[in-house]
């Protein structure tokens, strides 16, 4: 698990903070139960209504050895500005007011189904932390795509485990921190899912006629910021029949 320093914050710590009362840190603490990865991820808001703005390294400065009475050719360090963007994931809900109704404990009956609606939430950030491709436009990068290719300038974080099957798998090692590898969501929001009581409205079945509901509107914005690549390391092709436990 990563260390934790000032002002370095996990979901529950930013929870904490923006919600004394509470209600998200309860949520959250929910999440965190069948997501494991929230207790370790580290997330900081991002610096644009969308996510992050960040200039990483991408050359060394060149360095010489000199002779005396001999010069030093200037150099700098080759950057570059990049942005990563937090996408939006959703869920609502409309259960008909007489189906809640009927089960007698309305309060119980909706949490059961906001329980379904975490997981499948926590299910989604999970997979898209990892194998998240953008080629939509709806989701963040996750970490596979960007460690895929051998010939990359990190392909040398691509430990290849030389599994040839069509069932192979893989093992990332982060080291999280602000520096390095770290969670965002937008700036001027809060972390982690919210959810809004739309309370009793008009919803429509299949053929466009109105039946009474109680709806919920369930938000969690996040993006993956990998500002240093070194610090994320993909073991590849591993063989999973051939894995001994």
């Amino acid at each position: 698990m990563a260390t934790k320093g000032t002002g370095v914050y996990t979901l529950m710590d930013h929870a904490k903070l923006l919600d004394p009362n509470g209600k998200i840190a309860r949520t959250i603490a929910l999440l965190s139960q069948d997501n494991r990865i929230l207790d370790d991820m580290l997330f900081k808001e991002g610096n644009l209504p969308n996510g992050e703005q960040t200039t990483i390294d991408v050359g060394l400065p060149e360095v010489f050895y000199r002779l005396m009475n001999m010069g030093t050719p200037n150099s700098k360090a080759v950057t570059a500005q990049i942005t990563e963007n937090a996408a939006q994931l959703e869920g609502r809900s409309e259960v008909d007011v007489k189906v809640a109704n009927m089960n007698g404990n309305v309060g119980q009956f909706r949490l059961n189904n906001a329980m379904k609606f975490l997981e499948a939430m926590n299910q989604k950030q999970a997979q898209t932390l990892i194998y998240g491709t953008n080629l939509g436009g709806e989701e963040y990068v996750g970490i596979a795509p960007r460690y895929s290719d051998l010939s990359a300038s990190n392909g040398q974080n691509i430990l290849d485990a030389g599994g040839t099957g069509s069932d192979n798998t893989s093992i990332f090692l982060v080291g999280w921190g602000m520096d390095k590898v770290f969670g965002v969501f937008p700036k001027g929001s809060k972390a982690g899912v919210s959810h809004q009581n739309l309370g009793e409205i008009d919803a429509f079945d299949a053929n466009d006629n109105r039946f009474r509901a109680y709806s919920d509107l369930w938000q969690w914005d996040n993006g993956l910021v990998v500002k240093d690549w070194r610090y994320i390391v993909r073991v590849a092709n591993i063989d999973v029949p051939d894995l001994v436990g």
